[in-house]
């Protein structure tokens, strides 16, 4: 699923807004199939978020039935993720990203 920056799934007309500079990407654990065949995950899921603007832009994660708290494990502007950020944050709450960053969220169904 794509996600805008309010948390909600991008429509179509979205995917032609040439001011976006902030876009999500869910990746369903359940989903994600490895070449044998095999789930790769039943209980965790993704969420990575990019962010290609030259100003900082806040980005709401998406709500409780995407995942009840998300988990940062990779920011690029804090080179010691995950120690940075240890406590998870709660579905559905804005974040701010900088400029030209990308995070990713692991998160548990």
């Amino acid at each position: 699923v794509w996600l805008r920056a309010v948390g909600s799934e991008m429509t179509e007309a979205d995917w032609f807004d040439e001011q976006r500079r902030a876009i999500g990407m869910w990746i369903d654990g359940s989903d994600v199939r490895l070449p044998d065949g095999t789930t790769l995950s039943s209980t965790e899921s993704w969420l990575l978020v990019l962010h290609a603007g030259h100003s900082d832009v806040v980005f709401t994660l998406p709500d409780a039935s995407y995942g009840q708290h998300y988990h940062l494990v990779l920011d690029t502007c804090a080179p010691d993720t995950p120690q940075s950020h240890p406590t998870p944050v709660p579905a559905g709450t804005p974040i701010t990203l900088p400029t030209r960053s990308l995070r990713l969220y692991r998160t548990t169904q």
